[in-house]
């Protein structure tokens, strides 16, 4: 079993969030004055959009206390209204509930995304291509289990490939009400990255720079935004 991690206070401005420029942006929470309006705005969007509603995905997997609003809403809730689809989850979230991934550093996001990506596109057998992410900065304020200051103690929720031990943490952490993790970066030595899994805890999301990834047909042999990061 592993211990429960002490909680750590944290105040990150500008951590990094990588999606691709495929999705599409959207405005719904971002028009929001308040999270009183969501259920009204939801049931009129269902009526007269029942498609964009549809692209918003499962707000009931959000608390209402915890529903942000406002600029840069919309990227922040997204990552809670979409769990991952990939039946193996992600390190902190399995295919039921949602989590936000942010990194210290813009290198570390790119590394930890890379990393994905290559797996993903290696499986597919995708031919070569130049592939366009968004960075977005965002500031992480709160309380978070700390897995990151004695990492050495939690080195199950470190392995490389299995989730099955640092999901069931989440999953515990996630009902004793704590709003994320900090844990130190698996595919970027000395990099530090959070899992959230409460919104409200973010904060000030804005579109940053944009990250190429170049995928040779076999594996990413590099990522620039105006200079090489790699």
């Amino acid at each position: 079993m592993i211990p429960a991690p002490p909680a750590i206070s944290v105040a990150w401005p500008n951590c990094h969030h990588l999606l691709s420029e495929e999705i599409p942006l959207a405005t719904f929470f971002e028009s929001l004055a308040n999270s009183n309006e969501l259920e009204t705005a939801f049931a009129l969007l269902a009526l007269t959009d029942p498609l964009e509603r549809q692209r918003l995905g499962e707000i009931s997997l959000v608390s209402p206390e915890d529903v942000v609003v406002g600029p840069g809403a919309d990227i922040i809730m997204g990552a809670f209204t979409h769990p991952t689809s990939d039946p193996k989850g992600t390190r902190f979230a399995d295919t039921t509930c949602g989590a936000f991934y942010a990194a210290r550093t813009l290198e570390t996001a790119v590394r930890e995304r890379a990393y994905h990506r290559a797996f993903l596109f290696a499986s597919t057998s995708m031919p070569a291509a130049d592939v366009y992410l968004r960075d977005y900065t965002v500031d992480v304020v709160g309380t978070l289990a700390d897995a990151l200051t004695d990492a050495a103690r939690f080195a199950n929720v470190y392995d490389p490939a299995d989730y099955t031990q640092s999901q069931g943490l989440a999953r515990e952490l996630r009902s004793a009400g704590i709003s994320g993790i900090a844990y130190a970066s698996v595919r970027h030595p000395s990099g530090v990255c959070a899992a959230v899994w409460r919104p409200k805890i973010l904060s000030n999301c804005v579109i940053g720079t944009r990250v190429t990834l170049s995928w040779d047909g076999s594996r990413i042999v590099g990522a620039a935004t105006s200079v090489p990061l790699f």
